[in-house]
């Protein structure tokens, strides 16, 4: 009820006041009981709750960040859910299901719902909250959340500098780049040709009809890659071999295939005008699946180097599908090249592949700095950045 006036009736004030009694109460009740949960718990074990929105095998980061907790001694609690059928049930495990974590690692974006159900939820059970910036969620939403947080980790030194200056977050911030675990490495030639022998991916190309003669001749000792004379011989790349190209992608909006498709188009013009014959043929291999599979599917029929066409929202994060490619940033000229258009990307691939692999020093190069970078390993980048954090 509502007085003339406009303001509340005595009934709902008292109602109003009692909500808030309840809520301090629960509020006291809570910081006392972790208070002795955390005594108990710090003799015994660390725990630490990972919280993903949607499918955790699509997020490799906040896989390795569960891996080197665990590797450290940690209990870890991981947590992935769907924001349209599960959203109370995150509620639920966070507050009844888990045991009192000493910190929630929480992925950011999406700041709705997650970051914002994470925070009451550390707010409530006194836990002490790290945010992985994977980019910045507010210029998506225009919502500034995380400001008062544990510690914040950032995948690049720009994301820092906003966070600390511009943001004025409080709680420690540390940049965790991202490096590649141990197990994330090329294959040698001889795993290439046995990987190929195995996996008929001629067959496969074979089905896309784009024609009888794209693929070179096959036989009992090749693949369309690779050669290898007698199993006793070395396996060799096969000098008529086409480029595999890979692109990692999840059909979404924020990654434009007609960037690649055109881009296609104009190496195929120029390398049928070229009267020499210098362009390899090139083979696109499109992974991933989303909501514009379908738009794309009928048009790629050709894909061998990698390429990411997931946009930064911000400018200052790192597209994840290019960590799912080669595991780290790109750096213009010296791991990787970088492109704004159809034109700029047509013109690199027209650059890369001109007169190959007679003409490869320029992959060679990157690929050598790419080899250095990834000497550096997930595990031991991790325990120095993130451990020296969880000291409380």
């Amino acid at each position: 009820m509502v007085d003339s006036d406009g303001t509340p009736s005595i009934s709902e004030s008292r109602i109003i006041v009692l909500l808030i009694f309840i809520i301090i109460v629960i509020r006291v009740v809570s910081v006392f009981l972790q208070k002795q949960a955390q005594n108990v718990a710090s003799i015994l074990v660390k725990n630490v709750t990972i919280v993903v929105l949607g499918d955790i095998g699509r997020s490799p980061r906040m896989q390795y960040h569960a891996l080197s907790f665990a590797q450290n001694g940690w209990k870890v609690d991981l947590v992935g859910y769907d924001v349209y059928t599960q959203l109370l049930f995150l509620y639920w495990i966070l507050f009844a299901r888990i045991n009192s974590p000493n910190f929630i690692l929480v992925q950011n974006p999406p700041s709705i719902p997650t970051l914002m159900i994470v925070q009451f939820v550390c707010w409530a059970r006194q836990t002490n909250l790290i945010i992985d910036w994977h980019n910045f969620g507010y210029t998506i939403l225009g919502i500034r959340l995380g400001q008062d947080t544990h510690a914040h980790l950032t995948v690049t030194a720009a994301m820092h500098r906003e966070l600390m200056y511009k943001w004025e977050v409080q709680g420690a911030i540390s940049t965790l780049y991202d490096r590649p675990q141990s197990h994330f490495k090329k294959l040698d030639l001889e795993e290439i040709h046995e990987f190929l022998t195995k996996f008929n991916l001629e067959e496969i190309i074979s089905k896309q009809s784009i024609g009888a003669n794209f693929l070179p001749p096959s036989s009992s000792t090749s693949t369309i890659l690779t050669t290898k004379p007698s199993p006793t011989s070395p396996a060799n790349y096969r000098s008529d071999r086409p480029i595999l190209i890979v692109s990692s992608t999840s059909w979404t909006a924020d990654e434009d295939f007609s960037i690649l498709l055109n881009a296609a188009k104009r190496y195929d013009q120029v390398a049928d005008k070229s009267s020499q014959n210098t362009f390899p043929k090139l083979i696109f291999i499109i992974t991933g699946k989303g909501p514009l599979r379908d738009k794309y599917e009928r048009e790629i029929r050709c894909a061998d180097l990698g390429i990411s066409l997931h946009k930064s929202s911000s400018g200052m994060d790192l597209p994840m599908k290019i960590v799912d490619i080669i595991g780290e940033l790109v750096q213009h000229g010296k791991n990787g090249l970088i492109f704004k258009n159809e034109e700029e990307l047509a013109r690199q691939l027209i650059e890369l592949f001109n007169d190959y692999p007679a003409n490869a020093s320029k992959i060679k190069l990157m690929r050598k700095h790419v080899d250095e970078f990834q000497k550096n390993r997930w595990d031991a980048n991790w325990n120095r950045v993130v451990l020296p954090l969880l000291n409380i």
